[in-house]
């Protein structure tokens, strides 16, 4: 199997695009053609739901699912999502882009943000980088804040106000300085998200 390198690509015609991987996931066929362009088939469908130039890819999130896996894939353009791929399958794209690189959550899903069937998560954090660093993450693929709890001691308001205006809307999240306490954050898909993937 060819590898494909980083390097601007020159479009190919449709007479000499062959296809040299085919996949079957829970949305149709995923393939990849000789010049490098990854595309979602949908079931029954002739027309590519979304095409990705191998140049523009950035990386692999990978989540085992049951007996298959979920991958998020990460380009310059935003994300794509491909819903149970087989072990197998997984391994020979892998190969033919073993350029990007891949990101693996252990089995039971360390990333909750990547699961696509998900559309509401809530999650308790006691320690404010790694609520900073998660909300960070989940809003990349989709995700955004709808309400949060504060269980225990006080919360400073200069904190909260000075991170509202550092940070932006998320400001208040991370801006609030809990030591001890407890932070519940109720996530729930963007908009655009539900648009892109329903």
């Amino acid at each position: 199997m060819n590898s494909y390198p980083v390097q601007p690509m020159v479009p190919a015609s449709p007479v000499n695009q062959q296809l040299v991987f085919e996949a079957r996931c829970s949305k149709g066929k995923l393939r990849v053609t000789n010049d490098g362009i990854l595309c979602l088939f949908p079931i029954f469908s002739k027309v590519p739901a979304w095409q990705i130039p191998h140049n523009t890819l950035k990386k692999f999130m990978v989540q085992a699912w049951g007996f298959s896996f979920n991958v998020v894939i990460v380009t310059t353009n935003g994300t794509f999502q491909v819903e149970a791929i087989s072990k197998a399958n997984l391994e020979k794209l892998r190969a033919l882009f073993s350029h990007v690189q891949i990101d693996t959550a252990p089995r039971g899903g360390l990333y909750w943000y990547i699961d696509i069937r998900k559309r509401t998560h809530v999650a308790t954090y006691t320690n404010q980088c790694v609520m900073q660093r998660e909300v960070e993450k989940a809003s990349q693929h989709g995700w955004m804040p709808q309400t949060s709890a504060g269980i225990g001691g006080h919360v400073s308001a200069a904190k909260i106000i000075g991170g509202a205006i550092l940070l932006g809307p998320l400001g208040a999240l991370a801006g609030a300085g809990r030591s001890k306490d407890k932070i519940t954050i109720t996530y729930v898909r963007t908009q655009e998200w539900l648009a892109q993937n329903s």
